[in-house]
């Protein structure tokens, strides 16, 4: 398994945990079905990225892009660390990782 694909498996796990997370602790609905949501897609990418590496890679770079975006703007507008900062910096780490994976992914 390529260090891309690892860092979507795992940045996956981490959102549907998040979401669950978000559930149990304030009820909401919200957070675990764009959690869920989230994993399911990034699984779907994951499970891409196996055949076709690169194309597989920036779709994952963009889809953690658009979460990244999400994640920022709500911790800007609430100022709440927990959840919007720490799955912010999660985020910005994931999109690192998958933009040096493109880069380095040969297609």
């Amino acid at each position: 398994m390529s260090f891309g694909r690892m860092v979507l498996a795992a940045y996956a796990v981490l959102m549907a945990i998040g979401g669950v997370w978000g559930y149990a602790g304030k009820h909401s609905k919200v957070s675990l079905f764009a959690g869920i949501g989230s994993a399911i897609v990034l699984a779907g990418i994951y499970k891409m990225a196996e055949s076709n590496p690169k194309n597989g890679l920036m779709l994952g770079a963009f889809v953690t892009l658009l979460l990244t975006g999400n994640f920022v703007s709500t911790y800007m507008r609430k100022h709440n660390f927990i959840p919007s900062g720490l799955f912010g910096i999660i985020s910005v780490i994931a999109l690192v990782c998958l933009t040096i994976s493109v880069i380095q992914t040969k297609n």
